[in-house]
């Protein structure tokens, strides 16, 4: 029964127990179970993998247990938790639940005042329309005070995104931090989920009528003083509507005052000098690969930052531009007269640069103008998506760029990860099991080092996780590797070959993290995969 569990839920004699950080993990049942009744009966009621999972502190209560599985209409599996634990999981969820119906109450009551009711005033938030967008009307001032509420919050935690989803049992509210998304907080029915999505397109200048049709749109609000760019994106979706606001805080990467360097982006030496090592050629192509949200961006700015000595024309053509870096010019594709990153990229090659950023390569017209400027003479980075270095060669295959071409021109390829890192407060030493070594492929004897996970505490909201590193695989192109890719070697021999220069896999060197006690084996796990 424990292996469908959460990884790392803990099994004590014959009865199952799990710790406050598994409970944070799991999704609550307040349909089924409100939160007032699990207060009084001192029990809990999740969804996990399409069952049910229920807590309690006392072993003996059977009248308990079987009230709750009458409340679930259907099967249970029981696990015990401490008191203390339970005590804690039940005051943090009142607090966001009585928080989010006092703030959505408001939003109600503002809409009736707009059909000719009467209310005392709501202080507005400050909403700061970019262009071609239309002020906040009266009825949206409380939920401009529900999204200022979710977004300080959001800012404190590092959260990238705020999820509101439209649920078959209402609003359910969710962060995206250090790259897992965290349930905060839910409000019963459909209107209200309704309600809340429609205020958020007033608020950005949507129409709110449209509910079929994904929108999108951006808007910058003010919070505790700072401005801070959020972009609304709205999928209709079989309850309703989501909308995701993901969060462009520029002084998210660096302190204000501070610059962004590749001492600063938490890689090992061996890779700043090889990052160092590319940033420095005269001309070129160097690609940095990865998924969404892997810190592809970062990576290109701490690059362009090490080079930036005022002697060269630095021109960034990014959508949207995530950080202000002084001394270069960054330009916002959607900015440009001519449609998209190719248009903009076309415009800033008529600008004579000498070291270009493209923000992300997407199709055809890009990849090609990127080539022909690294061809040109200049230094080019560029993000691409991909899951690993030698992804970066068949996406530009498909680009219709054949590889010669690609690898005459291109000094290195860069993938790259971020792991959750262990909290410090609450690390505590621990062995991996023979399980969790096999999942990775790896023998019993790779058990030995100070691998640490953290047991949950205040400071990593009980996840045992706190912040985020970088872990990379780094391609540098030799003659040998040009020859190889040119002429559609084998995979299995391009790779063979870059192991031999010294090319370090990215599980490789998300497993030295965890030897190190930096990272967990789950997280080793969940982030990277095997070859």
């Amino acid at each position: 029964m424990n292996a469908r569990l959460p990884a790392g839920v803990l099994a004590r004699a014959d009865f199952p127990m799990l710790r406050l950080v598994h409970i944070h993990r799991l999704e609550p049942a307040f349909d089924c179970l409100p939160l007032v009744e699990a207060y009084e009966r001192r029990c809990a009621l999740f969804r996990h993998e399409g069952r049910f999972i229920a807590v309690r502190e006392d072993p003996l209560a059977v009248d308990l247990q079987e009230w709750v599985e009458r409340c679930a209409a259907g099967n249970v599996e029981w696990y015990l938790v401490t008191p203390q634990d339970l005590t804690d999981w039940l005051n943090k969820q009142a607090e966001v639940s009585l928080t989010l119906r006092d703030i959505l109450d408001k939003a109600k009551l503002g809409a009736k005042v707009g059909a000719g009711g009467t209310a005392p005033a709501q202080p507005k938030a400050e909403v700061l329309p970019m262009h071609g967008t239309r002020q906040p009307s009266r009825e949206t001032n409380s939920l401009a005070q529900l999204v200022q509420t979710n977004l300080n919050d959001a800012l404190q935690l590092g959260a990238d995104d705020i999820h509101f989803e439209s649920a078959s049992r209402g609003l359910v509210v969710r962060y995206r931090i250090d790259g897992v998304l965290e349930t905060v907080c839910e409000a019963g029915g459909r209107e209200v989920a309704a309600q809340a999505i429609a205020c958020l397109k007033s608020l950005a200048g949507l129409d709110s009528a449209t509910r079929r049709v994904p929108q999108e749109a951006r808007t910058t609000l003010r919070i505790n003083g700072r401005r801070i760019d959020v972009r609304l994106s709205l999928l209709p979706s079989f309850h309703g509507e989501d909308a995701v606001l993901s969060i462009l805080d520029k002084r998210r990467l660096v302190p204000a005052g501070e610059v962004l360097g590749i001492d600063q982006l938490g890689f090992t030496s061996v890779d700043r000098a090889q990052l160092r090592s590319l940033a420095t050629q005269p001309y070129g192509l160097v690609l940095v690969t990865g998924p969404r949200g892997c810190g592809k961006t970062t990576t290109l700015y701490g690059m362009l930052s090490e080079i930036n000595d005022g002697r060269d024309k630095i021109v960034t053509v990014e959508n949207p531009i995530k950080h202000e870096l002084p001394g270069i010019l960054q330009v916002s594709a959607s900015d440009c007269k001519e449609a998209g990153m190719a248009g903009a990229l076309r415009s800033v090659l008529a600008h004579d640069p000498d070291r270009i950023m493209i923000g992300d390569v997407r199709d055809a017209e890009t990849a090609e103008l990127a080539l022909e400027a690294a061809q040109d003479g200049r230094l080019v980075l560029a993000a691409v998506d991909g899951n690993h270095v030698f992804d970066a060669f068949s996406r530009f295959a498909r680009f219709g760029i054949d590889a010669e071409t690609l690898t005459g021109a291109l000094n290195g390829v860069v993938s790259q990860r971020l792991l959750r890192t262990v909290c410090p407060h609450c690390a505590e030493p621990v062995v991996p099991t023979t399980r969790e070594l096999a999942a990775l492929n790896l023998p019993p004897e790779a058990a030995i080092g100070g691998f640490r996970r953290g047991a949950g505490c205040g400071a990593c909201r009980t996840t045992g996780y706190h912040g985020r590193r970088a872990v990379a695989e780094i391609l540098l192109l030799d003659d040998r590797l040009r020859t190889l890719i040119a002429h559609r070697a084998p995979l299995a021999d391009i790779k063979a070959e870059a192991r031999r220069q010294g090319m370090q896999s990215l599980r490789e060197a998300a497993l030295q993290l965890a030897r190190a006690g930096l990272t967990t084996i789950e997280e080793v796990a969940r982030v990277t995969r095997q070859g």
